[in-house]
């Protein structure tokens, strides 16, 4: 692996002037903000906003050494609340930051699966699967 990535002047003068993009469209009118940079001090004091379409509240993080290719968000479950059913044509993964609650996870044939979890709880939703979780 080289040591140093030579980037194409083209292509670094793209991403240097890039501000829009379908992605960052779609969080725009899902009405959720994206946080760049590189660092969060405390992901539990990041203000969010509500997410009608997933109900809840979330916010969009992108770390600037890795654009929007490994991009996360905070979201919150209202207490007793639970998201809308879910499904992505990418795997997930989920950290619980604090709470406890459910999630279940189910296929086209109707098999289903619910676990439990609690903070520090780490876990991945698989491809394609639908899923919906719950704060307990």
């Amino acid at each position: 692996m080289a040591k140093d990535a030579i980037v194409p002047g083209k292509l670094a003068e793209q991403f240097k002037t890039e501000k829009e993009t379908p992605y960052t469209r779609w969080i725009k009118a899902e009405g959720l903000r994206i946080l760049n940079g590189i660092y969060i001090h405390d992901l539990n004091t990041v203000y969010l906003d509500p997410w009608p379409r997933r109900g809840g509240r979330a916010v969009f993080i992108n770390h600037d050494g890795s654009r929007t290719s490994n991009d996360c968000y905070v979201m919150e479950i209202a207490p007793g609340g639970k998201l809308s059913p879910q499904r992505q044509l990418y795997e997930e993964m989920i950290l619980i930051l604090s709470g406890r609650g459910s999630t279940t996870v189910w296929n086209d044939r109707g098999d289903r699966i619910t676990f439990e979890w609690g903070p520090g709880s780490l876990f991945g939703i698989p491809l394609n699967a639908h899923h919906q979780h719950f704060n307990g």
